[in-house]
């Protein structure tokens, strides 16, 4: 037997047509475990609408007291608090912010006289590298590879019963 299926939650909704609604009411008299299924949707649907009853939804007169004596309080809204210094990334949560450094500060020419160090290990690096390619590239030319196609399509022939085609075309009768 075919039961309503999603069909019966569109008839408890009241969104069935009136051709449909009626197939549906005609199967409900039939069938009983839709017609229990039936019964148990619009007990939910009815408990689901007595959640939202307007007596409970408004608020106790307690508790519309207590708000409207806090808005009346003349309590300074606090100012925010901004970090004193802005960082370029940002700080993960729960990281512990170092004290500030007190060593002396490192020299300019050191830092510069590094960052010149550097350079020149990066550039001798690289003009050896391409020294080395250069210097180990073969100046032989390699062998022209001809493949032999007279002797493929022969094979091809044989193994595919097909007549090979001539490589130079007949003349005449």
């Amino acid at each position: 037997m075919n039961h309503l299926g999603e069909r019966l939650t569109a008839l408890v909704d009241g969104e069935l047509d009136h051709d449909e609604r009626d197939r549906a009411l005609a199967h409900l008299a039939s069938c009983q475990q839709c017609r229990t299924e039936a019964e148990t949707l619009r007990r939910l649907k009815g408990r689901l609408r007595s959640f939202g009853t307007a007596d409970e939804a408004a608020p106790s007169a307690d508790l519309m007291s207590r708000l409207t004596g806090m808005a009346a309080m003349d309590v300074p809204a606090p100012q925010p608090v901004r970090s004193p210094r802005r960082t370029r990334r940002p700080v993960p949560a729960g990281a512990v912010r170092r004290p500030p450094d007190q060593r002396p500060a490192r020299r300019p020419a050191r830092a510069a006289a590094r960052r010149r160090a550097y350079v020149a290990v990066g550039a001798a690096a690289v003009v050896f590298s391409t020294a080395s390619y250069v210097a180990g590239a073969d100046t032989e030319p390699m062998p022209a590879v001809v493949p032999a196609f007279d002797r493929f399509s022969v094979e091809h022939g044989q193994t595919s019963g097909d007549v090979p085609l001539p490589v130079e075309p007949a003349l005449g009768p």
